[in-house]
């Protein structure tokens, strides 16, 4: 019995032993390749999908420009995803956020969240947001036209995948946003609102 168990022990040793060196083999090339790709990555300076990831993107975001009733275009610098609907969800964050230039003013109440964000194979952008882009709107047919505006033209004319863009609150279809404005048909950009 002894014998038969030593026996099993060299096999098993000799098996043992192989993997091991079959692993430390495949480790030495992993790392042999991984130094080969960053020096020909290093001297060629190739252009990866994660460096694709961290270039910026020139988008325009539209605010109002004071008591004017228009919509101004903003250009901003943004990191590009490369996902059409996370780049979406990126350019509602940055509208939220408000403009940077002084001269303009925010579309949307700051404490709004986009929810989420939907691109049909047609081209509709299902833009679902929180209760507080309603709540806490000023109303008045105008503020809630350029707030519709302001947020289909920075999606529509900003990404190519977008043609049209429904809003919806809370994962729900609206009928307005503040009394004025019939929600339940999507939205194409419109120039004619900017400036």
């Amino acid at each position: 019995m002894w014998e038969l168990k030593k026996i099993m022990n060299k096999k098993q040793i000799g098996v043992y032993g192989a993997v091991g060196a079959i692993l430390l083999g495949l480790a030495a090339f992993a790392i042999n390749v991984s130094t080969d790709d960053e020096e020909s990555s290093s001297a060629s300076h190739r252009f990866s999908l994660s460096d694709a990831a961290n270039e910026a993107q020139e988008v325009f975001l539209y605010f109002t420009a004071g008591s004017q009733g228009m919509l101004v275009a903003e250009k901003r610098r943004v990191s590009d995803p490369e996902n059409p609907v996370e780049f979406g969800q990126l350019i509602i964050r940055e509208l939220i956020k408000g403009p940077a230039n002084r001269n303009l003013s925010a579309t949307l109440p700051e404490d709004t969240t986009c929810r989420a964000l939907y691109i049909t194979k047609n081209g509709t952008a299902y833009a679902d947001f929180s209760s507080a882009l309603k709540e806490k709107h000023p109303g008045g047919t105008e503020a809630e036209m350029l707030t519709i505006y302001s947020i289909v033209n920075s999606l529509a004319l900003n990404l190519d995948k977008i043609q049209s863009v429904k809003l919806l609150l809370e994962g729900q279809e609206i009928k307005t946003l503040a009394g004025h404005i019939d929600l339940r048909r999507p939205f194409k950009a419109d120039m004619r609102m900017v400036q």
